[in-house]
């Protein structure tokens, strides 16, 4: 299935027009093609900015070092950690229960 394309009005400031301009001449390409570019590359950053903080929050809740009683205690989390880390691989993957 192909991307379907809607035309739309974008506002922008005269000189990030003159830079686009510049950037397709440069690249021999249309400015469509390279605001869609520019757009899709900040979508993606956008995405890997928010799978990193929440890798984050994930992190800072789950282990808290400072919090651990003993070397047991921490080595225990660890095993939960590595378990729920298996079955959320084998849920992707789609060998885990209930998919």
């Amino acid at each position: 299935m192909q991307n379907q394309k809607i035309r739309t009005t974008l506002i922008l400031d005269k000189n990030i027009i003159k830079q686009i301009k510049r950037v397709a001449l440069e690249k021999e390409t249309t400015q469509t093609e390279i605001i869609k570019d520019y757009l899709q590359k900040g979508l993606n950053n956008e995405n890997i900015l928010k799978n990193q903080i929440e890798t984050m929050q994930f992190d800072s809740s789950t282990i808290n070092l400072g919090k651990t009683k003993d070397k047991h205690e921490f080595e225990d989390m660890i095993g939960m950690i590595s378990k729920d880390a298996n079955a959320m691989e084998l849920k992707r993957k789609g060998q885990g229960r209930g998919v």
